[in-house]
């Protein structure tokens, strides 16, 4: 059952009687779109099975990888192995922490690995650094759009809208060449039923000739 909890704490309730935790922000995109975090998917994970149960039902993926150990052997195998090939197709790597590298260079020689790395696997790529706009915010501040655009953001929502278009598309024709097939077995089976009727017709003719 669903329950409201008091984020102070009070009331709260134990992580075992936990699935999920709804969070509701005043951001226009999550009126048609839902974000589910999860936990991970390596063997030492006890959530792996949850979250594989939830990735059944995602539309895209989002998946990040720490720019200070990019892109892991686990991580490959995991993406590889248990990754459905039409997901993966819609889903978007996203390199955090990014600021923490020191130089423009590091992160360009980053950024290179990762896509020779990853060729085919994902739909986009983007790099994401939330150092600045933390320690704006923390000031009480608000992100311009210059903010935004350094830490990546920018980029990330506009990937985001890209794959979920692209993937709305892709659902949309399988549901109609779905439909269409049903249409035609539909129409094949009326046929067969119409002939079926003709051939008795005929054969109670020929009786009374």
């Amino acid at each position: 059952a669903n329950s409201t909890v008091d984020p102070s704490g009070s009331g709260a309730v134990g992580l075992a009687d936990v699935d999920g935790i709804d969070v509701f922000l005043p951001y226009e995109p999550l009126r048609t779109l839902s974000f589910l975090d999860t936990p991970g998917l390596g063997e030492a994970d006890p959530e792996a099975e949850q979250t594989s149960h939830a990735l059944s039902d995602a539309d895209a993926i989002l998946w990040c990888t720490s720019a200070l150990q990019a892109w892991k052997g686990d991580e490959v195998r995991i993406w590889s192995n248990r990754i459905p090939a039409d997901l993966k197709a819609a889903s978007i790597l996203v390199v955090t922490r990014t600021d923490q590298l020191n130089r423009d260079e590091d992160r360009a020689k980053l950024r290179k690995r990762i896509e020779n790395e990853t060729k085919g696997l994902f739909a986009r790529i983007v790099m994401v650094g939330l150092g600045e706009s933390e320690r704006i915010l923390k000031k009480g501040a608000q992100l311009d759009d210059a903010a935004l655009a350094r830490a990546g953001l920018n980029e990330l929502q506009t990937a985001i809208r890209e794959v979920v278009l692209a993937r709305a598309e892709t659902l949309r024709q399988a549901w109609a060449l779905r439909q269409g097939r049903v249409f035609f077995e539909a129409c094949i089976a009326d046929a067969k039923g119409r002939r079926a009727g003709l051939d008795t017709i005929e054969t109670q003719v020929k009786r009374f000739q």
